[in-house]
């Protein structure tokens, strides 16, 4: 993944480039496509997930296909205080 500013006419956007690793690729052809079209359900679903904004299947860019997901800016914790909350 790497993070991509995008200056649009003075609005800047943050953004994440995600290209998938070989190993992924070969146990899932589609995985891109698939990350893509699950993003965009649960988005619509009003979960807190990245906007998945463009789709390139195309390989003129790159060698795999890739795709462009909104930031969200905030942190990982991987030492939560609370685990009462965690399911499973």
């Amino acid at each position: 993944m790497v993070g991509i500013e995008i200056d649009q006419l003075g609005e800047v956007r943050h953004l994440v480039l995600r290209r998938h690793g070989v190993r992924e690729l070969r146990a899932n052809p589609t995985i891109t496509t698939d990350e893509y079209r699950l993003l965009e359900y649960l988005h619509a679903a009003g979960l807190a997930v990245p906007k998945p904004c463009f789709l390139d299947e195309s390989k003129q860019i790159f060698d795999t296909p890739y795709l462009l997901l909104e930031f969200l800016p905030g942190q990982t914790d991987f030492d939560p205080a609370d685990m009462s909350r965690r399911r499973g």
